[in-house]
């Protein structure tokens, strides 16, 4: 399991405790449904680490979407 500063720090790591991708396809549908998630007041990251089973805290607690999209393009997307 890792710790908190792990998860800030590197690539966080799926519930199951393996490295998990998201495809580029998967991540506009999810995206298309965020809109829906976004109106009622879901952060962008947080709603992105729900919908994958994904933990990685750097983009869960940060409210700016655009920085959230960097990160998951550069390290989630296959």
């Amino acid at each position: 399991m890792n710790t908190v500063f792990q998860q800030l720090t590197g690539r966080g790591v799926a519930a199951a405790g393996s490295p998990r991708s998201v495809t580029q396809e998967q991540y506009t549908a999810w995206q298309k449904q965020y809109t829906f998630e976004a109106l009622k007041g879901a952060r962008y990251g947080a709603s992105f680490c729900k919908h994958f089973e994904i933990q990685d805290y750097r983009i869960y607690f940060d409210s700016r979407p655009e920085s959230c999209d960097c990160i998951i393009r550069k390290e989630w997307l296959v």
